[in-house]
This record gives structure tokens, C-alpha cells and sequence, in this order.
């Protein structure tokens, strides 16, 4: 298929993609049309390029969310500036990268944050956590666009029976995509884990994920693809495809697929304390 013939069978995809990843990074609809306004305009100009590369080694879905993912990241440090860790915290080590740039950038709360901090420093409490905050050295909050709320009154859809349907079967498949990947990363080294949810839960770039991980930037891009290679097949082997479980994630408000927010706790037997 010709890159144009695809980006025009692709548009109403872009515009979902683009409502998720705003959503994601706490930005509103308005941005979200903004922005998939912003990547129609960019493939145009660049002559379909990043269609072009597409090699169909992943769903289009897949691949138009990672292509927009980066454009995003590319909009946002364009508004806001680029983040960098304090000297404090590279000082502290790579657990406080990533507790600053999760708490102090993307004012995550402390218990989303854990899990993911935990991946680096199994050990780490919440105690410990709320220290290590309290030492990083506190920064303004960086300048955020907000809506400014319409004089009009808003109409509200009707709640149908059919969306009712459609929800609930939309949130079966998202609970059994959450356990099939979960189910696949409990093996998984802790810095493996930590690559993916900080890629995909919390939108931090490779190149960020490279300094807090402390590993050359280069292969974790191979090492990315080859992860989610095993996640599409845990998919796969619970019946889910990508189509299917994306449809479903357009449908239901911000899932828990077990790569954003803390797992069910579980009981350590010498602790007594959760540990992912």
C-alpha cells in the first residue's frame, strides 16, 4: 500500500492515538486535536516519511503510537524545556533520577512512583522514599497549559445501553491484557520491567531512560523491541491482538495494564511488605 493511500485509511487511528497519549500526559482534548493536527501536517511535509518507514513488523496501531509518542516528547520539551536531574540526585544514584523525574517533573504521586523506584532499589520503603524526595532539591513547577472552562453548558451523551455493552466488553479485554502482561513481565529482570513501565507508563524517553538506568542509550532501543515482541505474544497466546485490545483502551478511562501504576501488593515472607 502507497504511504499516502495509508495515511489517509489511518486518519481516523491518528486522531484516537492522539487523544490517548494527551490523556496520558495529563493534556486536554483541545490539545489532543492540536496535536494530531501537528503529526497530520508533519507526515505530509515530510512526504509521508514516517509511513514509509513503517516494515509491518508490529501493528499499525502499535507503530503510529510509538511515532507520535516521540513527537510529543519532541512538542513537549519544545514548550517546556528540556529536563535535566539535579546534581543532588545523580549524586544519590539512579533510583533518585528517577524518583525526581517522576515526582518533581511529572508530579506523580508517591505511590505510583514506588513500584517503578523499587524496580532499581528492591529495598526502598515508602519512608525511604518520602527521605529521598525530601533531600532532592525542590524545583518550581514547570508552566502548564489549562483549559479555561466554556460559559456554555455542557450537553451530556446519552447513556446507552449499547455503550454500557460496549464498556464492559472493553474492560474484560483490558483486565485480561493486564494479567497476560503481567503474567509475562514476573520473570523479567527489575531493569527490564522499569524500561518498559517508564517507556510506556510514565512517556519517559530512551535517551532519560538511559541516564537513570546508567546503560548506553543505543541498545535499549533493541532491547525495547525485543520486549515488546515477547508482550505482543503474550497477547497473542491470550487470544488478544493489537486492533482489539486498542479499541478497547479508546473505550474505557486510563486501564491499569500493570505498566503506569503499582501492581496488587504482595506479601514478602521476611518483610511482610509489598514488593513488585
Amino acid at each position: 500500500m502507497e504511504a499516502a493511500e495509508l495515511f489517509r485509511e489511518q486518519l481516523p487511528l491518528i486522531d484516537r492515538i492522539a487523544v490517548r497519549l494527551c490523556r496520558r500526559a495529563g493534556l486536554s482534548d483541545a490539545d489532543a486535536e492540536d496535536f494530531a493536527s501537528d503529526v497530520k501536517v508533519a507526515m505530509i511535509e515530510s512526504d509521508y516519511a514516517a509511513l514509509r518507514a513503517f516494515e509491518e513488523r508490529s501493528s499499525v496501531a502499535t507503530y503510529l503510537t510509538v511515532v507520535m509518542q516521540r513527537m510529543l516528547f519532541d512538542q513537549r520539551i519544545h514548550d517546556t524545556g528540556r529536563w535535566h536531574p539535579s546534581a543532588e540526585a545523580r549524586r544519590l544514584g539512579a533510583a533518585a533520577v528517577l524518583v525526581e523525574t517522576l515526582v518533581l517533573r511529572d508530579r506523580r504521586p508517591l505511590d505510583e512512583v514506588l513500584p517503578l523506584a523499587r524496580g532499581l532499589e528492591p529495598e526502598l520503603t515508602r519512608a525511604g522514599l518520602e527521605a529521598l524526595v525530601a533531600r532532592l532539591p525542590q524545583r518550581a513547577p514547570r508552566m502548564r497549559a489549562v483549559v479555561l472552562e466554556d460559559d456554555g453548558v455542557a450537553v451530556a451523551a446519552p447513556d446507552t445501553a449499547d455503550a454500557r455493552a460496549l464498556a464492559r466488553d472493553a474492560s474484560r479485554t483490558a483486565a485480561r491484557a493486564a494479567h497476560a502482561i503481567r503474567a509475562a513481565m514476573e520473570s523479567w529482570p527489575p531493569e527490564d520491567r522499569v524500561l518498559i513501565r517508564l517507556r510506556f507508563g510514565s512517556n519517559v524517553s530512551i535517551a532519560d531512560v538511559s541516564r537513570m538506568l546508567r546503560v548506553p542509550q543505543r541498545p535499549l532501543y533493541r532491547r525495547q523491541e525485543a520486549l515488546l515482541a515477547r508482550l505482543r505474544k503474550a497477547l497473542e497466546a491470550a487470544s488478544i491482538d493489537a486492533a482489539t485490545l486498542f479499541d478497547a483502551l479508546e473505550t474505557i478511562d486510563a486501564p491499569d495494564l500493570g505498566l503506569g501504576k503499582p501492581e496488587p501488593p504482595r506479601q514478602s515472607k521476611s518483610e511482610g511488605e509489598s514488593r513488585t
